[in-house]
């Protein structure tokens, strides 16, 4: 599993984005404050196109 980007990206600014297996919170100055691992597995893209996400982590 890699780690995702903390770099600053000031165009997700106030935003969560999803990079692979996290979802990385960045400021209002596009510099990301938090990365959470949301899924063991990236997901990956089907023959036609169509986008199929991870399995989600469950949480107790």
């Amino acid at each position: 599993m890699n780690n995702p980007d903390m770099t600053r990206k000031q165009k997700f600014a106030n935003q969560t984005v999803q990079q692979g297996c996290f979802a990385v919170t960045y400021n209002e100055l596009g510099y990301a404050v938090k990365a959470v691992l949301t899924s063991n597995s990236p997901g990956y893209v089907a023959d036609d196109g169509t986008v199929v996400p991870g399995e989600p982590i469950k949480r107790k």
